[in-house]
């Protein structure tokens, strides 16, 4: 093994050490901190019990009760801290990238473990890259992702579906055609012609999907009226070219009309926060006009901001972390999804292995239902381990934004009522 190799290695292993969070509180002494924090309300969707109640998570008893990876994270938390961060340091390899990057996960964790912010079982979940990978085939979190995405009611017709291609057609033909891509079944291609998007029948047209400067770090979904989604989309174009945001701002527009991202904008540097506000505002006049957004229906897992347009925070950190260790990553509704179902295996096992121990639980254990979203407990324990997934995603739990913006909305996100 060559030099190289082994201060990389030695970099790593310095990080787990032995007791690598000696510090880490104790379940007994978490549940203490977890009590003096802020209650989480909900009421505005910021949190999971906002979340939650959006989804009906009364409904979603069986998906989380019955995870696929229950027994996987049940065999991880069982597992010392030091093996946790040595499995880390194995799972990086030879890649100094992956190094640096498991380097600065192992400090995170070690951090927010010292102040009393995550729990060990937590930790040794998001400290084992495999668990947290995106949903595939008929996991919980792909059924989630599922509920998150889908809007209930009747498809459009061929008619109305002619109608929106037409339109987006004209939309496109107003950008250089480099600027635009078409997602369909099988991943981003290039426009070649006029049919690429006639035809289209599922999928998204991007714009400007290259001018991303460097990097997004927040998503803007817009839910529209289908009855009116033509309009609605001929008026978000207006808007954007209005507002001088045309030629830097990168959004997609969703073609078929089952799912409730009609229209997702990738803020980054790229496009003035000045511009980007103006075309939300502009657009946001025009709906309450004419009645072109879903008033009372936003993505679930995002945070309203103005009738039928909620923002979320780009996974930019987990990602990099995926990345460098599975070579895959989440979208943003991917990863509530997958965090969702992981915070109902820790309720989970806490609740199995005796640490939660209340005599109003009695009757769950005794019957079996202790698992039930209806179980206040259980209820507490998964948006308290909801809550520091979040944190070690480098995502603020009460505010559902990235930690740097702090406790506020971002300017461009504060619109005019």
């Amino acid at each position: 093994m060559n030099t190289e190799r082994l201060n990389q290695d030695e970099q790593l292993r310095n990080t787990s050490g032995e007791n690598p969070l000696e510090n880490m509180p104790s379940f007994e002494e978490h549940m203490q901190n977890m009590e003096k924090a802020p209650k989480l309300t909900g009421e505005d969707g910021k949190t999971l019990a906002g979340i939650s109640k959006k989804l009906g998570f009364d409904k979603l008893d069986d998906i989380l009760s019955h995870s696929i990876r229950l027994e996987e994270v049940q065999e991880t938390v069982t597992e010392s801290l030091g093996d946790a961060f040595e499995g880390l340091r194995k799972c990086a390899g030879d890649d100094p990238k992956a190094i640096v990057v498991c380097k600065e996960v192992c400090e995170h964790v070690k951090k927010l473990g010292k102040d009393g912010k995550i729990g060990a079982d937590v930790a040794k979940v998001w400290l084992n890259p495999s668990l947290l990978l995106p949903p595939i085939g008929t996991s919980a979190a792909a059924k989630i992702y599922d509920a998150v995405e889908e809007r209930q009611g009747d498809r459009m017709s061929e008619e109305q579906q002619t109608t929106i291609n037409e339109t987006l057609l004209k939309m496109a033909k107003r950008y250089p055609k480099e600027d635009i891509e078409v997602q369909g079944n099988f991943g981003l291609s290039p426009v070649i012609d006029e049919d690429s998007i006639l035809k289209q029948k599922v999928g998204f047209i991007h714009f400007n999907d290259r001018k991303q400067g460097s990097g997004v770090d927040m998503r803007c979904y817009i839910t529209l009226n289908p009855d009116k989604k033509d309009q609605a989309l001929k008026a978000w174009y207006e808007s954007v070219a209005q507002s001088g945001a045309k030629d830097s701002l990168y959004y997609k527009v969703g073609i078929q009309d089952e799912h409730i991202d009609d229209i997702v904008i990738y803020r980054s540097d790229a496009v003035a926060d000045d511009a980007l506000k103006k075309a939300l505002e502009l657009f946001s006049e025009r709906s309450a006009a004419d009645g072109l957004v879903a008033d009372d229906e936003t993505i679930p897992t995002g945070r309203k901001i103005a009738a039928g347009i909620a923002i979320a925070p780009e996974t930019k950190y987990a990602n990099k972390y995926l990345k460098a260790t599975e070579a895959r990553k989440y979208s943003y509704n991917q990863f509530i999804a997958r965090m969702m179902e992981l915070s109902a295996c820790i309720a989970t096992t806490r609740m199995e292995n005796g640490q939660i121990r209340y005599a109003k639980d009695y009757d769950g254990v005794r019957t079996g239902k202790m698992h039930s979203t209806k179980n206040r407990d259980f209820r507490r324990e998964m948006r308290g381990a909801f809550r520091e997934f979040m944190m070690l995603a480098k995502i603020n739990p009460d505010t559902m934004l990235p930690v740097e913006y702090g406790d506020s909305l971002p300017k461009w996100a504060q619109l005019e009522k």
